[in-house]
């Protein structure tokens, strides 16, 4: 899909990023880590430990 229509799956990123910034969605952030632990952050979602997203600071 991305390959094929870029042009639509960008329009749909910036619709997503537009709900975001007004609140109809609200990502769940279990974890974040500095970019040295990011294997940390990683296999705590294969072991299934977080629920939401794993945020990894660049």
């Amino acid at each position: 899909f991305v390959e094929r229509t870029p042009k639509i799956n960008l329009q749909n990123f910036e619709k997503l990023y537009q709900w975001i910034e007004e609140g109809y969605i609200k990502p769940r952030i279990s974890m974040k880590v500095p970019l040295e632990n990011t294997l940390d952050a990683m296999q705590a979602i294969a072991d299934r430990k977080i629920i939401g997203k794993a945020i990894v600071k660049v």
